[in-house]
């Protein structure tokens, strides 16, 4: 596992993950090497949702990698990408959830939600250019 984390509860996680065997901190990860990673990790608190979209969601996805998303299956983040990714709840016991989903994953699941990364990113293209069909129409 290799941890670039920021963000305001970033300190705890890496605390609890220096020293461990098969966790390698990196202070960051330069944009052209994050489709190399499987599973991003991604989270956004309730109280954020709607206020702020968190770019390394849609950075990881148009990378061609799945997420693994802590927050609210409300958020614009989720709602657009959760077809390459899995959904952590916020509000229930975090730490049950991604110890079942690390004891249930598969190679094929993984690969599947890249796969589907990728249509993620076409749609995402299409709503942007619509969305510039539209504006220029209004000019």
């Amino acid at each position: 596992m290799v941890l670039a984390l920021y963000g305001t509860k970033a300190e705890k996680v890496l605390s609890f993950a220096q020293n461990k065997d098969g966790i390698t901190i990196l202070k960051n990860i330069p944009r052209g090497q994050l489709h190399f990673i499987d599973i991003h990790l991604v989270s956004l608190l309730k109280t954020w949702t709607h206020v702020a979209v968190p770019s390394k969601a849609i950075s990881s996805v148009c990378a061609g990698g799945s997420i693994l998303f802590c927050g609210s299956a409300e958020s614009d983040s989720w709602f657009l990408n959760q077809s390459a990714g899995w959904l952590i709840n916020e509000n229930a016991e975090i730490e049950q959830q991604v110890s079942a989903f690390l004891a249930t994953i598969t190679h094929e699941e993984v690969k599947n939600k890249r796969q589907n990364a990728e249509k993620v990113v076409i749609e995402l293209n299409n709503y942007l250019l619509n969305a510039y069909g539209e504006i220029a129409k209004m000019i």
